[in-house]
């Protein structure tokens, strides 16, 4: 590849490189592509076996839609119940010695029935058994007296001074509120222990995460199933920061579906202290709840806590915290990777895409490569859901794609330009075969050339200039272009390359572009088809032009330099090196023993049994003190007995010429009348000082 290619290549990439920067950026910013993110990390919460076990420590007590009509059939009254039913929650749960409970419900105000009702809750939730409060932290101003608000933060400051262990971030780590939905106030002053309810979904309104801590003014408040969790467990040493993402959210790892933890009706309960009380058995057993974490929530259809989730639909808000306060009991949140990890990954898998367009050249191989990095891309987050980690699927995957397609439509674009010059540079020098090959692999067309062997064909019209003295200027172009062309169509169809005319010689070689190991072979056989061709078109020569037109042939088989030996702007794909002027040697030596084609040693070495020879002299040439033997070639297919005869006796007045014997070579010479080389050797085994012949080596020269 050119220095002009590469420095093209290179700010190709360099450019495509920042576009993709661009693009990972503000991908990455995009709303949509964070929401199919997200419903991309829903699907894969669906794969066999990826969601975890529901802790059997953790139990609900629902108010579904059976307990309320409990309610009515045995308080008359459908909702709010009074308090005295959560009371017998809280004393049936201290009974059943129970770790903590919480109740996902909001008392906002005193109950209408009765203001001991609410006494005896209160004293219930200051009771023995840890009782964790609703809280619903808000940024908007609610209808509480701001009285109640600097007695909430006064309490909390209280419940977090007498909580020496507690843990917890510096407020601007975590959401902060200025106001809130909060308890009545004997409640309020009576909790040992509160849990913010507040919850946002996601921006497609799906519930994924959670915030495990929030600040109203300057005091932490711990979401409710952190609460209750600590509250139970007695301890409060829990590391949030290294889970949390930019956001200070944390990441649910659900269990399943709706139903997944252990779940009594709260009418159950209730009836099941009202039975201890009077000594009957109870519905269920205070066993059930021993050791627990207990959540107090809603279901039923009319009290509106269903929330979508990534598993279910339709997942009761309560099971979410359950979900939650399992996470926190077994340290088990899904870790998230997070910006500006999930850009490196789009901007690495980018990156590779490119690479794989810029410098791989097959589209198959790019298809496959392409294959492997989306595979990696949906891989490895597919597996990692496995083992609790969400790597982010869609940027980079996203991101990609859009690499791949950018780089390959400027890739082909810039190809397209290629191979349109590579077609025109060679359509009239290579068969169309070739030019395929060299589209396919540029790279083969450096600047400056390689070093390689190649079998050189140089040829020229005999006695062209007598012919072209007889002849006006458009017959001479005419005949050179119909002898031209048919030579150029055979030697292009052997998988030549035509390196340049030369007036009315040809110079072609073969083994470049494309490498062929039989490249001495078919050179040769097609010097042989051209002599035929041409024999074949004398008629037609004679007719048009009115002369017989023959062709000299030198073939020489050599290592030499071949490549673009031209400019970045002028393309010159020629061979360099003393081979090729060997070849040309070798056609003029067809001058002196009357042949037609004449081959070297070293082309013959490589010939194949297709082809029949004869030894036609070892001869020293202009330019070279090395001697070298040459050869005249025949198609082995059409070599005729008469033929056959002839060359062996040739080959034997040769043997005897180079063993001196000078009378009986003349004899054998002799009785081939009709050899052109037979007769150059009359000629010169006739001189008595045998001029010019020294050991069996004809020195040429120049005519």
């Amino acid at each position: 590849m050119s220095q002009a290619q590469n420095r093209e290549r290179k700010n190709r990439f360099s450019i495509i490189l920042v576009v993709i920067l661009s693009f990972v950026i503000l991908l990455s910013q995009s709303s949509f592509i964070s929401e199919m993110e997200s419903r991309s990390w829903d699907w894969r919460l669906r794969l066999p076996n990826v969601l975890s076990k529901a802790d059997q420590r953790i139990a609900m007590i629902l108010l579904d839609q059976e307990s309320l009509e409990y309610g009515v059939r045995h308080f008359g009254v459908y909702w709010p119940w009074p308090r005295q039913m959560y009371e017998a929650v809280i004393k049936y749960l201290e009974t059943a010695n129970a770790k903590a409970v919480a109740f996902d419900i909001l008392f906002t105000e005193q109950t209408a029935q009765s203001l001991d009702d609410d006494k005896d809750f209160v004293n219930a939730v200051s009771g023995k058994l840890p009782v964790v409060t609703a809280v619903a932290l808000s940024q908007d101003k609610t209808l509480e007296l701001e009285n109640d608000l600097n007695k909430f933060h006064v309490r909390q400051r209280d419940i977090v001074a007498k909580n020496t262990k507690a843990k917890v971030s510096p407020s601007e780590s975590w959401p902060i509120y200025n106001f809130g939905t909060l308890p009545f106030i004997e409640l309020l002053e009576a909790s040992n222990h509160f849990g913010n309810v507040s919850a946002a979904p996601d921006s497609d309104g799906v519930f994924r995460h959670t915030v495990p801590i929030s600040y109203f003014l300057d005091q932490p408040v711990l979401s409710l199933p952190l609460s209750l969790i600590i509250a139970g467990q007695g301890r409060n040493d829990l590391d949030l920061d290294p889970l949390r993402d930019n956001q200070g959210r944390l990441v649910i790892n659900f269990s399943g579906q709706a139903g997944s933890y252990r779940s009594y009706h709260i009418s159950d309960v209730i009836q099941s202290y009202a039975n201890i009380q009077e000594g009957k058995e109870p519905i269920i057993a205070a066993s059930e709840f021993a050791d627990s974490f207990v959540f107090v929530g809603m279901t039923a259809p009319g009290l509106m806590d269903l929330k979508p989730s990534p598993v279910d639909a339709r997942y009761p808000g309560v099971e979410i915290n359950a979900t939650i306060a399992d996470n926190f009991l077994n340290d088990n949140f899904i870790r998230k990777i997070d910006s500006p990890i999930d850009w490196i990954i789009a901007l690495v898998a980018s990156i590779l895409a490119a690479l794989a367009i810029f410098f791989v050249s097959k589209v198959a191989r790019q298809a496959s490569l392409l294959f492997l990095l989306l595979t990696i891309c949906v891989g490895i987050p597919l597996v990692a859901t496995y083992y609790g980690y969400w790597i982010p699927l869609v940027l980079p995957t996203m991101t990609l794609i859009l690499s791949f397609t950018l780089c390959f439509v400027s890739q082909y674009h810039y190809e397209g330009r290629q191979h349109k010059f590579i077609r025109n540079a060679f359509k009239h020098y290579v068969s169309p075969d070739v030019i395929n090959q060299i589209v396919e692999n540029p790279k083969i067309l450096s600047l400056g050339g390689e070093r390689r062997e190649l079998t050189i064909f140089f040829s020229d019209i005999q006695g062209f200039t007598s012919i072209a003295e007889k002849l006006p200027a458009t017959k001479i172009s005419d005949l050179l272009n119909k002898f031209l062309s048919e030579m150029t169509t055979i030697i292009l169809a052997s998988g030549g390359t035509l390196d340049k005319y030369v007036g009315d010689a040809i110079v072609a070689f073969w083994n470049a572009p494309i490498p062929n190991e039989n490249h001495a072979t078919l050179a040769v056989n097609a010097a042989i088809q051209c002599q035929k061709r041409l024999q074949e078109l004398q008629t037609e020569f004679e007719r048009d032009f009115g002369t017989a037109i023959k062709m000299r042939i030198g073939i020489h088989t050599g290592m030499v330099n071949v490549g673009n030996f031209g400019s970045h702007e002028r393309f010159a794909y020629t061979v360099v090196g003393d081979a090729a002027n060997l070849a040309s040697r070798l056609e003029g030596a067809n001058k002196y023993f009357g042949t037609y084609t004449l081959i070297s040693q070293t082309t013959r070495d490589q010939l194949n049994d297709s082809i029949a020879l004869r030894r036609v002299a070892t001869v020293r040439v202009v330019g070279r003190t090395e001697p070298i033997t040459v050869y005249e070639p025949y198609d082995s297919k059409h070599l005729n007995d008469e033929l056959r005869s002839s060359i062996s006796s040739f080959e034997k007045a040769l043997v005897l010429l180079e063993s001196g014997d000078l009378d009986q070579a003349l004899t054998h010479f002799q009785s081939l009348n009709s050899d052109q080389v037979a007769k150059a050797y009359i000629k010169r085994v006739s001189q008595l000082n045998l001029e010019g012949f020294e050991a069996g080596v004809w020195s040429l020269v120049e005519k």
